[in-house]
């Protein structure tokens, strides 16, 4: 496959109004389920949800509660013609025979445990509250939308990143990454290309409550509601037109959204993507995993849970977002940066098998129980060399090993 031709043919421009030029089977979905139109909503309830007080709209993450079948994995979809690969990956959506779930139902793990927590936390406050994914398959999706278990990702393959930041994204997920390993630039243009594609109301499929961000902010009903977007920066460079349109739209933007995304400032500092939206991004670092605690790849959504919950029954304007991540931030040291020399599969792979063939009593098989030493101690002690693997990768790699015979 070419992948270079791939992404130069998504970053083919696409105009405001463009349409892609196919059509794909419907299947029952939130409109019929629910009674709005499809059109952007006339019924009491949409109206409820577009004109909440809080929006708070997040990444989706690789953790599913269900597994996800083969024939939703887009890496099975991949190919040089964008607007083919999405048509493929539509169709097998609409086709799929089993039952769907609630997007809140579909989703697990720390990030999206933190999300609902964060939701109903504004909710018992006696706000309004309505919780939005952004999803690399399915396009803008309402927790109360419903979707198939499903795998796919902005996030970019384990070896092409190099931001300093721990994205959520799992082994399978990075291989269904939406955009393969090429230029930045390239990269960029084919994420902006796929979300508009998967936020094309006349081709989308029918389970979403609204069709686009800006579809959801730019409704009158919504000009007053604050927005929370709580994303990775890959997430947010794939939405960023779509987001900005909808922001523009909100009766006083620079007051009303905030933008909690480790990462994100210097993404938006790159002289190739300078992006109005970096006026929304809240200053924050590392650091404040000592307040926060948890993993990395849920540090945004711990940060954004912090804050409303400090907040409490305020608005969640920006100015009180930015005041409170000032108190949680203030009189913090900075951490101790370690650096490590990062590494290939390869290298991790040999490192590996050198460390079995020293440390396995000869004659011990692969079956052997507890006759391989602990995954959690090699990658103690390959860091303690000053070598660098992340946690997942080098899980993956490791059960490889073990699936070998290695001795």
């Amino acid at each position: 496959m070419d992948e270079r031709r791939w992404s130069a043919m998504m970053a083919v421009p696409l105009g405001e109004e463009a349409v892609i030029h196919h059509r794909h089977p419907r299947v029952r979905g939130y409109y019929s389920n629910h009674g709005s139109s499809g059109d952007g909503g006339t019924s009491t309830e949409l109206s409820n949800v577009i004109g909440a007080s809080l929006h708070v709209i997040v990444s989706c993450t690789d953790r599913k509660t269900m597994t996800v079948p083969e024939a939703l994995q887009l890496r099975h979809y991949r190919s040089n013609d964008p607007v083919g690969m999405h048509r493929r990956w539509v169709t097998a959506l609409d086709a799929h025979t089993a039952d769907p779930l609630e997007v809140r139902d579909l989703y697990s793990g720390d990030h999206w445990k933190q999300v609902r927590e964060l939701v109903a936390g504004v909710r018992r406050a006696g706000r309004q509250a309505q919780l939005w994914v952004l999803s690399a398959g399915y396009g803008v999706l309402h927790e109360t939308d419903t979707i198939h278990p499903y795998s796919a990702t902005f996030a970019p393959n384990q070896s092409d990143v190099d931001m300093p930041v721990v994205l959520d994204k799992g082994d399978q997920a990075i291989r269904d990454s939406v955009v393969p390993e090429d230029s930045f630039d390239d990269r960029r243009a084919a994420l902006r290309r796929w979300w508009r594609y998967l936020t094309d109301r006349g081709e989308m499929t029918p389970r979403r409550m609204v069709g686009s961000l800006r579809e959801l902010l730019g409704d009158a009903r919504a000009r007053e509601s604050n927005v929370l977007v709580v994303a990775s920066p890959w997430y947010l460079d794939a939405v960023a037109d779509d987001l900005g349109r909808g922001v523009d739209a909100l009766a006083r933007p620079v007051e009303q959204v905030s933008i909690v995304s480790l990462g994100g400032r210097r993404l938006a500092n790159d002289r190739k993507c300078r992006e109005p939206l970096d006026r929304f991004l809240l200053d924050f670092d590392t650091r404040v995993s000592r307040v926060v605690g948890g993993a990395q790849n849920a540090l945004n959504a711990r940060v954004a849970r912090a804050l409303v919950e400090r907040i409490g029954d305020r608005p969640c304007s920006r100015q009180n977002m930015e005041r409170e991540l000032a108190q949680m931030m203030r009189g913090l040291d900075p951490l101790e940066v370690v650096q490590r020399i990062p590494m290939t599969d390869e290298e991790v792979l040999g490192w590996i098998r050198q460390q079995i063939i020293h440390r396995v009593l000869p004659g011990f098989e692969a079956t052997a129980g507890g006759a391989y030493p602990a995954k959690s101690e090699l990658l103690r002690d390959l860091r303690a060399e000053g070598k660098a693997c992340e946690q997942k990768r080098f899980g993956r790699l490791y059960t490889t090993v073990l699936a070998e015979g290695a001795r």
